[in-house]
């Protein structure tokens, strides 16, 4: 016997009834909050006001996005999470009183992405880019290679 699964995309798959005994599934059309999680990766050379942007980001969030989850029971988060060689990591972490992957979850992803576009406007800050890797390969007539 087998199941029919319809994705958000509006694809049905069938998958036998053993293997959905094997598996962990979660019904997202069952679920009342959705949650958006960003990473971004900013310059070193706005490391010192970092959590200025960070804040700044958050309360473009607070302010454009009204089915927020704010009462604790998930996470409302901005943070500073790393240092890598070429940026500052940043992640946002936000939950919604909205359903995933429905119409209203995809215009409420893009208002929060129009959010920190504005905080990041107000803050005179660009995302830093990825460093081109400038390493040479050596390929010698074995069809061996090597990086330089």
């Amino acid at each position: 016997m087998e199941t029919t699964i319809r994705y958000s995309d509006n694809i049905a798959v069938q998958i036998s009834n053993n293997d959905l005994l094997q598996e962990r599934y979660a019904n997202l059309s069952r679920t009342p909050r959705s949650r958006l999680k960003f990473d971004l990766r900013f310059q070193h050379e706005d490391i010192g006001r970092i959590t200025d942007i960070c804040e700044s980001i958050k309360d473009e969030i607070d302010a454009s996005c009204p089915k927020l989850v704010r009462d604790g029971s998930n996470p409302f988060r901005v943070s500073w999470t790393d240092v890598g060689d070429d940026h500052i990591s940043v992640v946002i972490n936000t939950s919604y009183e909205i359903m995933p992957s429905t119409g209203e979850y995809w215009e409420n992803r893009e208002v929060v992405l129009l959010a920190v576009a504005r905080a990041m406007q107000k803050m005179n800050v660009k995302f830093a880019l990825p460093r081109e890797d400038t390493r040479t390969i050596n390929v010698n007539s074995n069809g061996e290679f090597s990086w330089v």
